[in-house]
């Protein structure tokens, strides 16, 4: 039987006012498109945080966008405040969702929140939950969720103001055209365009190297090669070195014994593989300091008759 703060995300909630938002109503149909989609998105916690997969997104709003359609639409999110996007960590904040989506208004709902909090793999999204979660109990102190267990942790956690930080991502910044499906503004209501086939890029050869070969050498270290084979997916392996690397030269990796046991105990702890971290997750998130430690249970006391 699952724990009361287990509770599986079935539905989302879309404020009716949102339509008197003028930063709302200035958003391009793309980029509404992919807000609305996100909020339904069957990854979404109750922390208001999804996957960040644009290819794997492009499909469910429109056939015929791609992934640099949702790159554009989501650069129009982010200039706007409406989303924060962590690209090392593949995830993307909805904001204002802990504000709308009335969760503190519930116990239980705040401490599924509380447990999602944990959950977030960057440090710059949790902070920048923690800002929103701060500022709605300053707003709203009496609201039942704040007895929630554990969200003393997210009141007291370091905290940035999303709007205080210049949108500095890596996404399309100008859309070279309007999506496939969306109507631009000079384009009359009730204008439905026949679909424009997308004409096939001429690929640049890569260049040979000397030994033959068209496939980069990553200069991956010993250790790194070593923990690789430790019993994580091997999934992404450039990004989890890029994860390695900034964490080694932060000082914060332990030695690869620690690593290895902290791996065995994760996987342990986690076996089916469709549902563990990406290694660069795994790594970003420092998640060998994790306690996956199954709790101790005392001896049952007897029932009186």
């Amino acid at each position: 039987m699952k724990e009361e703060t287990e509770v599986a995300r079935s539905y989302a909630n879309i404020r009716m006012n949102i339509w008197s938002d003028e930063d709302w109503r200035n958003l391009s149909g793309a980029g509404k498109l992919l807000y609305i989609t996100l909020l339904c998105h069957d990854t979404l916690s109750y922390a208001g945080v999804a996957d960040w997969r644009p290819a794997k997104l492009a499909p469910l709003i429109d056939p015929r966008w791609t992934a640099d359609d949702v790159r554009t639409a989501a650069a129009e999110l982010s200039r706007a405040f409406f989303v924060v996007i962590s690209e090392e960590s593949e995830e993307i904040l909805i904001r204002s969702f802990l504000k709308h989506d009335g969760l503190m208004k519930q116990p239980k709902m705040a401490q599924a929140m509380t447990s999602a909090f944990g959950s977030i793999a960057s440090l710059e999204l949790r902070q920048m939950l923690a800002f929103e979660v701060q500022k709605l109990h300053a707003n709203s102190p009496d609201l039942p969720g704040w007895k929630a267990t554990g969200i003393e942790a997210v009141l007291r956690h370091s905290a940035v103001d999303a709007q205080s930080i210049t949108p500095t991502d890596t996404l399309r910044d100008t859309p070279s055209e309007t999506p496939p499906g969306i109507l631009s503004a000079a384009q009359p209501e009730g204008y439905s365009p026949s679909p424009t086939p997308t004409p096939t890029p001429i690929e640049k050869e890569p260049p040979i190297s000397a030994g033959g070969s068209t496939k980069p050498k990553q200069p991956y270290s010993k250790a790194f090669l070593e923990f690789w084979e430790f019993g994580l997916k091997k999934d992404d392996k450039i990004a989890a070195w890029k994860a390695w690397e900034k964490m080694r030269k932060a000082g914060l990796l332990p030695d690869l014994e620690y690593l290895r046991k902290a791996v065995e105990q994760y996987v342990l702890n986690n076996p089916d593989r469709q549902f563990q971290k990406l290694p660069a997750t795994w790594i970003n998130a420092g998640s060998w300091e994790n306690d996956y430690t199954p709790p101790q249970t005392g001896p049952k006391k007897e029932r009186l008759r």
